[in-house]
């Protein structure tokens, strides 16, 4: 890993450890959807996007091992994707044991190696996927699903044929330009991404900024433009672009004499985490959430301290001096309250885990399972939560 992609090591195990806790969440919840008759597709969309994710990431990362994990779990929920079907249970059983050794990987990784693939796995994804398929080109496929009216080209499976060299003259000169979305924690990295799934397609000829200001953490107003030489069609240049996320808005256009209209690229939606109201979130360590309480409890005893000196002020003095001692003391105590909130984690951090738990469990003694959790969004303090997370 080279010293510029080191710096983005921690935002990369922080975003894949999120991604790979949802992917087996939502694996167990597909199992429950399938079984209770539930909609199914958008959970299935979503196991998709989150594969997508990670090999993306890691890839951009230079970690070549996780990319090619992830790289056939995408291949295998995309063969469901394409029969518009839910996996069965051994396929969901080597869906969560991808899972797993993919989170082991990123462990390892973020302690600065670069951990490789076990083969004998890589070969048993492969398998499934080919299976998976094979029964989708069997004729008792079920139709696809359509889109609905706001799905975007982005959510059709992105598991194609690789594209075939085009002769010399058939390729053409095309003009990218690509808006990150506001609550994209670091839109450079993003723009890295465009470029390197550009330069899959074609000659890249330029951008703006370069490569070297992505590779710094630099890209002004979250804007970036890219000029390729392909002979790839530009719907397909858009749909490629349209699998990255954090992507407010694509468009693809064909420079020259000829060219065709533009195409307005469908973006992927801008972090599913973000809560409802818009607000943006960033993670804090927890450790600077303990300092940051330690230096509150200082000023709370510094402040009482000049309550004490303040009664020792001349008479006439002593009114100000007491006002001020009050806003300070009020300001002190509203931040301690602010900083304990922030501390404050629901339960639901738990709780999240027990579904997969308790499947795990029903799959190895072949039983029937229902889980219920109640009351799983109360908050509690993180270190008590921490605490929590064994016995459970």
């Amino acid at each position: 890993m080279t010293l510029e992609m080191a710096k983005y090591l921690a935002l990369f195990v922080s975003e894949a450890r999120d991604h790979l806790a949802k992917l087996g969440a939502e694996l167990v919840q597909l199992e429950g959807a399938a079984r209770d008759g539930g909609e199914t597709k958008p959970i299935v969309d979503g196991l998709f996007r989150h594969a997508h994710s990670v090999k993306g990431m890691s890839g951009a990362m230079q970690l070549q091992g996780i990319a090619t994990v992830a790289h056939r779990v995408e291949d295998l929920v995309g063969a469901f994707r394409e029969r518009a079907a839910s996996p069965d249970p051994s396929s969901v059983d080597v869906l969560l044991a991808a899972v797993d050794a993919l989170t082991a990987m990123v462990e390892h990784a973020s302690r600065g190696e670069s951990p490789e693939p076990d083969a004998a796995f890589l070969d048993r994804l492969t398998d499934a996927a080919r299976d998976a398929r094979r029964l989708a080109a069997s004729p008792e496929r079920p139709p696809p699903a359509r889109m609905g009216a706001g799905e975007s080209a982005a959510s059709e499976p992105a598991v194609a044929e690789p594209v075939k060299p085009a002769p010399a003259q058939a390729r053409r000169r095309v003009a990218v330009e690509v808006e990150v979305a506001a609550g994209c924690p670091v839109p450079s990295v993003r723009g890295f991404l465009v470029v390197k799934k550009l330069a899959r397609l074609g000659a890249v000829s330029g951008s703006s900024p370069p490569v070297q200001d992505l590779k710094a953490g630099r890209l002004p107003g979250r804007k970036l433009q890219v000029t390729i030489e392909t002979a790839v069609p530009l719907v397909e240049v858009g749909r490629a672009l349209g699998q990255i996320s954090d992507l407010e808005k694509v468009t693809v256009r064909e420079e020259g004499p000829g060219a065709v209209p533009e195409v307005a690229a469908a973006a992927t939606p801008a972090r599913e985490e973000r809560p409802a109201d818009g607000g943006r979130t960033v993670r804090v360590r927890v450790e600077l959430l303990d300092s940051f309480l330690d230096a509150v409890g200082e000023l709370i005893l510094a402040t009482a301290r000049l309550r004490e000196i303040g009664r020792a002020v001349p008479e006439p003095f002593r009114p100000a001096l007491e006002e001020g001692v009050d806003r300070l003391n009020g300001t002190v105590k509203d931040l301690h309250d602010k900083v304990m909130a922030v501390r404050m984690t629901p339960l639901a951090l738990v709780t999240e885990r027990l579904p997969r738990a308790a499947r795990d469990m029903a799959r190895r003694t072949g039983k029937q399972v229902e889980l219920e959790i109640r009351g799983a969004d109360i908050e509690i303090d993180r270190a008590i939560l921490d605490e929590l997370v064994d016995p459970l």
